[in-house]
């Protein structure tokens, strides 16, 4: 095997994760949150159908492998020239749930998957020609796909993200080359200009500050005059001027606002009636140590300050937003993060107070997710984490005597502040408390509501004066243990004692989250599905997100089949096709790699702190160790294979039912580590799964390449088919019953393709 291909293999399959993995953040921008998963079910459907394509063509270019190759690579990196036609797709408009909008999605899917059918196209093609030396692709494949993983922060830190994808595809255009070598001059000039036209394209927009490659629509609402624009890889934070506020205004991917508000140092000129109901917590704990979940802009900072807090303890997970704040607008903001009662924390909330042994006497939380995760219904990852069973007992164990917990939510979503109302009741009873009902105050003015929840019950002077201030001040009171609001669900839920019994009458679920599903805005009931599809957008909007995720498994069904699976059973060729079993082998492993991998990386996000450090530790170890199994699968004989795939697949089984049952204790006990040590058990616990998930499917290569060489093409595009359904299963799986079924069905699976050779 020429070694050129290989390294032409490597890049190219770096390219096409990196696009994978940027095209998250620009659909997450652009659309909606709940669309980055769209972009993993592209990648994979795109390979697929590339992979059928060499299953179509590939007899016919086994003479000039090399100029396939070269041809497959150089067409990959054109392809990333097309992410302008996305945008310009997605620049139709907001995505609404209407027969329009899914033929809109159909279309943005459909333009996304071409340049993953080149490099489908590629990899498929190299697999058929070398299919004896599957292990070694195989192994070059992963490790470039890991590559890419980690080439993806810097990129989009960089670049931005369509510029990203430019520079992705460059990449792709350059392994076309490599592998098509150099002896036609032909391959060189068109390979390297493709290369040089998209690096160049990238550079001009780096290096100019052009917003050519900036979207001017963003979720259907054309974006002010910016001041700036930043991207790193979780965000896109723009920030612009209000000239009839005077105040700086910071938008985060299109949707999340946090104000700077400009300060003087006196922070009573910074108040407003919108600030009332964030100071209830103030009335009964003057000069209180505040930790602040989100702190934005500033402006929770300010009123807390301003209400008597002697210190805040401001944590905010986005160093692009802190920067602003701090350093590019500080004449604004007054110096607000430099004040010496302010401490400013660029972390994960959760991890953070894990680490801390400080208690506080207010933790409070100010629309830490924004209204974008409410529409997302479930898919907004920075904030999956902080409202579950585990963390509020993590938020209580950080209470001083007498402290509370103040959670400002939206009005209009009262079943979001019941089902918080009823998260926090839980875990005041784990926690042996007598009368839950003692320890919550909820107010709200027109627009919001405050949920208030003590560790000690309230007292009868503390409920006096909450309630004294908000007549005061006007503000309407849903629930105290001595008042009844206007929504009699409040009082039920916190007097109830039959709590199972509660929550089975609500339409709406309401269960308290967890940390294995803790998707705190996904109330629809499966049985109420039907009901949710009829109603008007109006109504859907609040679970816009599931629905679109039922919508793409139903689109990507459909693609898959027509376009994938039906092709390939109608134009199979008797002599070359495989027996049927090495189909479902196949398509098992497809599906079982997805489960096992999504579900996987949901769960060190909490551990690692940040989805951006899950995402890149955690993808990268399972591809890097999934080449290392690819390459070790070369000392396996022939011969010995299928009883080696039983005992692989057996100890494979074994090792992530153990991680299953002891990585929540091992979490706990080491969560406080510093960050590098933390990384450094992630990838410990991961390379032996990795390891195991990277053997099989070369395995079954090499098994189908000695007796049906023409079918390898084919299983590879059965492989990609189910990997595809397998990206939105696990979504399926975890929005419903958890990320630990996701993964017990991955494991089933494997099993499953153990035993089917």
């Amino acid at each position: 095997m020429r070694m050129r291909r290989l390294l032409g293999l490597t890049l190219v399959a770096c390219a096409m994760l990196a696009t994978e993995i940027v095209l998250t953040r620009v659909y997450s921008v652009v659309m909606w949150y709940h669309f980055a998963f769209l972009a993993i079910s592209v990648s994979l459907f795109g390979m697929g159908l590339g992979a059928l394509l060499a299953h179509w063509f590939g007899s016919r270019l086994a003479g000039r492998e090399e100029a396939a190759l070269s041809f497959a690579g150089a067409a990959s990196g054109a392809a990333g020239g097309l992410l302008i036609a996305l945008l310009l797709t997605m620049k139709l408009g907001d995505f609404e749930f209407t027969s329009a909008s899914l033929l809109k999605l159909a279309l943005v899917y459909t333009v996304s998957a071409l340049p993953f059918v080149a490099g489908g196209l590629f990899i498929s093609l190299l697999l058929q020609l070398e299919a004896k030396r599957a292990g070694v692709v195989y192994f070059f494949d992963l490790i470039g796909a890991g590559l890419g993983c980690l080439l993806t922060v810097p990129l989009l830190k960089l670049f931005g993200g369509p510029a990203a994808v430019l520079v992705a595809g460059a990449l792709a255009a350059l392994g076309g080359v490599t592998a098509g070598g150099a002896d036609k001059k032909s391959r060189w000039t068109v390979g390297l200009a493709v290369a040089g036209g998209l690096l160049a394209v990238a550079i001009f927009h780096l290096t100019t500050g052009s917003t050519l490659l900036e979207p001017r629509y963003v979720k259907g609402n054309r974006e002010p005059a910016r001041l700036t624009v930043d991207w790193n890889s979780f965000s896109r934070v723009i920030a612009f001027a209000r000239p009839d506020i005077g105040d700086i205004m910071i938008e985060i991917d299109g949707i999340a606002h946090t104000p700077i508000t400009p300060f003087d140092g006196d922070t009573a000129k910074t108040q407003d009636a919108a600030a009332y109901l964030q100071r209830l917590p103030y009335i009964i704990r003057p000069g209180s140590t505040t930790l602040i979940f989100g702190s934005g802009g500033g402006e929770h900072v300010l009123t807390a300050l301003d209400a008597g807090a002697k210190r805040v303890v401001a944590l905010e997970y986005n160093p692009l937003v802190v920067d602003l704040v701090r350093n590019r607008f500080a004449n604004v903001s007054g110096g607000l993060y430099n004040r010496p009662d302010v401490d400013v924390v660029i972390d994960e909330g959760r991890s953070y107070i894990r680490r801390t042994n400080e208690k506080f006497d207010v933790i409070q939380f100010t629309l830490i997710d924004t209204w974008a995760a409410t529409a997302a219904g479930a898919f907004a990852l920075s904030e999956n984490n902080v409202f579950t069973v585990e963390a509020m007992h993590e938020y209580f164990d950080h209470l001083a005597p007498g402290g509370m917990i103040s959670i400002k939510r939206w009005n209009d979503t009262q079943e979001i502040v019941l089902r918080l109302m009823a998260l926090a009741k839980t875990v005041l009873l784990q926690q042996g408390v007598k009368y839950p009902e003692r320890h919550f105050f909820i107010a709200r003015d027109e627009a919001f509501a405050n949920l208030m929840i003590k560790k000690d019950e309230f007292t009868l002077q503390e409920m006096g004066d909450l309630v004294e201030h908000c007549a005061k001040l006007n503000l309407p009171i849903v629930y105290s243990p001595y008042h009844s609001g206007d929504d009699p669900r409040f009082k039920e839920l916190a007097e109830r004692g039959d709590f199972a019994a509660w929550f089975a009458e609500q339409k709406q679920d309401l269960s308290p989250t967890t940390d294995n599903r803790p998707f705190l805005f996904y109330t629809l009931r499966l049985r109420n599905l039907p009901e949710v599809f009829k109603e008007a957008y109006s109504a859907k909007i609040h679970n816009l997100g599931p629905l679109v995720l039922y919508a793409l498994g139903a689109l990507v069904l459909g693609l898959v089949a027509l376009f994938i699976l039906l092709p390939a059973w109608l134009t199979r060729e008797s002599k070359a096709k495989p027996p049927f079993r090495f189909a479902l082998y196949f398509a098992a492993l497809g599906l079982a790699y997805l489960l096992v991998e999504v579900a996987i990386m949901q769960k060190f996000i909490l551990y690692l702190g940040h989805p951006t450090y899950a995402l890149t530790v955690v993808l990268f170890t399972i591809l890097l160790a999934s080449g290392l199994g690819a390459g070790l699968s070369e000392r396996i004989y022939p011969d010995r294979t299928v009883p080696r795939l039983r005992v692989i697949v057996g100890a494979l089984a074994l090792y992530v039912a153990v991680l299953l049952i002891v990585s929540p204790r091992l979490f706990h006990e080491t969560l406080a580590l510093a960050l590098p040590l933390r990384i450094g058990l992630t990838v410990l616990f991961l390379l032996p799964l990795g390891l195991l998930m990277g053997m099989p499917f070369p395995l079954g290569i090499r098994l189908v390449g000695y007796d049906y060489p023409r079918g390898v093409t084919w299983m590879f595009a059965v492989n990609s088919a189910a990997s595809v359904l397998g990206s939105v299963a696990a979504m399926l799986l975890a929005v419903n019953f958890g990320f630990s079924s996701a993964i017990i069905l991955g494991l089933a699976l494997y099993l499953v393709a153990g035993f089917l050779l």
